[in-house]
């Protein structure tokens, strides 16, 4: 029995590259971490707290989440 093979309108696959894409770029799971144990804060805060993220990177990051919804 051979695997089956998706649907052509099955995006299961490409949600889920999407999605690890987004978890595995620097400094995003520490955020997101960050961000549910301490909740909402500051930009400045958030950024303390980060430690040497830089102001440009946490900028991208936190504008990429907001864009997927997050």
């Amino acid at each position: 029995m051979g695997r089956k093979k998706p649907a052509e309108g099955d995006n299961t696959h490409q949600a889920l590259a999407k999605l690890l894409g987004i978890l595995s770029s620097p400094w995003t799971m520490l955020l997101l971490h960050r961000l549910h144990t301490d909740g909402s804060m500051r930009f400045g805060e958030l950024k303390r707290r980060l430690g040497k993220i830089s102001t440009k990177t946490l900028t991208e990051r936190l504008r990429m989440l907001e864009a997927e919804g997050g």
